[in-house]
């Protein structure tokens, strides 16, 4: 039997992991001299965000296909 707990608990992590990078995202200021407010850091943080988002995704789909 599935948990779905842990499934819910996964889901959440990923909801606030993309979240996250969204905020990034918006917190962009190209005239702020600090790195973490920069396009390539928001670029990089949401490519990061996304990838671990559709690892956990495929783990999920693997786990919920195992019999």
């Amino acid at each position: 039997m599935k948990d779905p707990e842990m499934l819910q608990e996964r889901i959440t992590m990923i909801e606030e992991r993309l979240m996250q990078a969204i905020s990034v995202c918006r917190g962009v200021d190209s005239n702020e001299k600090d790195y973490e407010k920069s396009y390539p850091f928001a670029a990089g943080y949401s490519q990061s965000a996304m990838v671990e988002a559709v690892d956990e995704l495929r783990g999920m789909r693997k786990y919920l296909l195992e019999e």
